[in-house]
């Protein structure tokens, strides 16, 4: 009760503060919502043991590894944005001089 907003009329923030804890206790409540949350908290933990005991060359490898198949995956690399960023600007300042 401490965070519900009409007992902060004068926190702004408080509605949201008091949305927040609402949205956790029904998680918190709800048996499957409570486990997708305890998996996915297991989940991560494991992949925190594992990013520790691994070194910093292979840590290193292993980020630009994913980085590069996310991009793959979107198949769009770095190259290709700035590519189409280049032609769109390109693009722009023809129609700005044809309108001269």
């Amino acid at each position: 009760l401490k965070k519900h907003p009409d007992k902060n009329k004068d926190k702004p923030t408080a509605a949201a503060e008091f949305a927040e804890l609402e949205k956790a206790y029904r998680v918190l409540t709800d048996g499957n919502a409570r486990a997708a949350l305890d998996d996915w908290l297991s989940a991560k933990a494991q992949r925190a043991q594992r990013d520790a005991a691994q070194g910093d060359k292979r840590r290193k490898l292993r980020e630009d590894l994913e980085k590069r198949e996310r991009q793959a995956k979107t198949g769009r690399s770095e190259e290709h944005v700035a590519h189409s960023r280049l032609q769109q600007e390109l693009e722009r300042l023809r129609k700005k001089f044809e309108d001269k």
